[in-house]
Parts: structure tokens; sequence; C-alpha cells
């Protein structure tokens, strides 16, 4: 919006190896993703892209945890990126998001300091997946649903 206040609905979509994600609201902005946890070289990327303080927390790791925190990681990051409007033309490194999935979930430091109040929240596409959501203003509900694709024929 020209005066930078959302109105009426908004959506975002984020898909990946078979999984869709679609975030739906009113009166905010909205960013959504979801990555298929796959083998990558994990310590090498986070401290090539992410910003300091979350490559530190990754690079602490035990091989074991670090798929799933890395994955956490990068979603809520490209969520908030979705959410901000800017995708990846905003550095990585110029905000953090908590890295351990047994944290809460937050923004540690926002690329803005008006964001501060801006919800950051993990979904759970399921097993092998992970997701992100983040929204300007705190939901008053989040609901989920699973669609699960059916052969189409008799």
């Amino acid at each position: 919006m020209p005066d930078g206040q959302p109105a009426g609905l908004r959506f975002n979509v984020s898909d990946s190896a078979g999984v869709a994600l679609i975030a739906v609201g009113w009166d905010t902005e909205i960013g959504v993703d979801v990555e298929r946890i796959r083998p990558a070289p994990y310590r090498a990327l986070a401290s090539r892209f992410f910003a300091r303080e979350e490559a530190d927390d990754l690079l602490s790791l035990d091989d074991e945890d670090l798929p799933e925190a890395f994955f956490a990681c990068w979603t809520r990051k490209e969520a908030y990126l979705k959410c901000m409007g800017t995708g990846l033309r905003t550095p990585l490194q110029s905000f953090a998001v908590s890295v351990r999935t047994q944290d809460p979930v937050r923004l540690r430091r926002p690329e803005r300091p008006e964001h501060a109040g801006w919800y950051l929240g993990d979904l759970a596409p399921g097993n092998g997946y992970a997701a992100a959501l983040a929204t300007a203003t705190v939901p008053q509900r989040i609901t989920t649903a699973t669609l699960v694709p059916h052969p189409l024929g008799p």
C-alpha cells in the first residue's frame, strides 16, 4: 500500500518438494516459508549468509541437531523477508532470528526497529519439513488445515 498501511485480505504462498503452504490474513502483512529438510553444507552456508549470532548458534550444535535447526532458521528468516515484502533483496545478515528449536521463536534483532513487535512462529507441515509464519501484528488466531492429495477418477 502506498501509505505503508495494509488493508484487507493478505496472503502469501510457499512450496517445497510436494508441500505447499498458504497463509491468509486480514489487515496485516504476512509471510510464510516451507522447506524440505535435506543435506546441505549447513555450517558453510550459515557462516557465509546468516547473521553472526545465528551462525555462532548453529556452529555450536551437534551434527544430529544441525539440519532441523538450520532449516528452522532459514524458514523463519524467509518468512520475515516475505512479510516485509523485500525478499532476498534484504541481506540475511541484517537481522537475526532465534535458531535453536527448543528456544522460543522470535526476532532476535529485527531489520528495522519498528518490526520489534512482529509475530514470528513455526508451523508443523509434517516430518522432514520446516516452516515458519511471520505477520506484522500478533495474530488473534492461527488455524491450520492439511490437504491430502486425492487421485482423480473412479
